[in-house]
């Protein structure tokens, strides 16, 4: 393993044309915190006609699992909106489960170019001791996280996790997993950029992995510069590699970061 400043410029590759927007309540979803949207919710997302589906400020979305399978998809949660998991309507799985069916809120597995942004917050919700993430991405080229998001963990497996995941740009991103466990794990993904974000977990905050196992194996880590953020744990490593390093790992960068503890 290799770690040393990177000289790439690097952005997402992010690119998605003129968007058609989809409000959700438009489209039949509550936003009561009550009901459960998740029919209305993922109709939006499969929809090619909605390229943004948009969460209206100061709404409470409640579902169940959701899927983004469709390319070109932008996912909107607005200032004081929230999109949260039912606790005990999600698939519980072993925490150790083949990555192709690992169990989160919201899985994407689109081919290319996702975003995930607003100011609202995405909350998985879940009971201690469920083995589940937030929001899982799974080789996905072209994602973008944050201008302002706040991803919210309750669980006690990983927040936020990418596996194979590339040209991934997180800026503004609050990563809230002091009551989860990891903050964000990226495994077998390459082609990063961290600026500007807030990642905290109970365990590790941000966690780099590379496991050979279950078809990950081809795809190495690399190139992952972290900048001008805040990185804490209550218990562990605020920055953690491992603890499977099995496939080559290279071209990582820190600067300008600010270390916490769970203050």
């Amino acid at each position: 393993m290799r770690c040393r400043r990177s000289h790439v410029v690097h952005e997402a590759a992010i690119s998605i044309g003129a968007a058609t927007s989809c409000d959700a309540r438009q489209r039949g979803a509550k936003g009561d915190g009550k009901a459960d949207d998740a029919k209305h919710l993922q109709a939006a997302l499969d929809d090619p006609r909605c390229d943004t589906v948009v969460l209206t400020a100061n709404h409470t979305f409640l579902s169940s699992a959701l899927h983004v399978q469709r390319s070109g998809v932008t996912l909107t949660i607005e200032g004081g909106a929230m999109l949260a998991g039912k606790n005990g309507a999600i698939k519980q799985c072993e925490a150790e489960a083949d990555w192709r069916g690992w169990c989160s809120f919201l899985t994407v597995d689109a081919e290319r170019d996702f975003v995930l942004n607003g100011s609202g917050t995405l909350a998985g919700g879940g009971n201690h001791g469920e083995h589940w993430s937030t929001l899982h991405v799974r080789s996905t080229v072209g994602v973008r996280l944050g201008d302002g998001l706040r991803i919210y963990c309750t669980n006690s497996w990983w927040c936020t996790v990418m596996h194979n995941a590339s040209a991934v740009h997180a800026t503004q991103l609050f990563i809230d997993g002091k009551t989860g466990r990891d903050g964000l794990d990226l495994v077998n993904s390459r082609d990063i950029l961290v600026e500007d974000s807030r990642i905290e977990g109970s365990d590790d905050g941000l966690c780099f992995k590379t496991q050979a196992d279950d078809g990950l194996g081809a795809w190495p880590a690399r190139n992952v510069p972290v900048r001008r953020s805040y990185l804490s744990s209550e218990c562990c490593n605020a920055i953690q590699f491992g603890s499977r390093t099995e496939v080559d790992m290279s071209e990582f960068s820190f600067e300008d970061l600010v270390i916490g503890s769970g203050e």
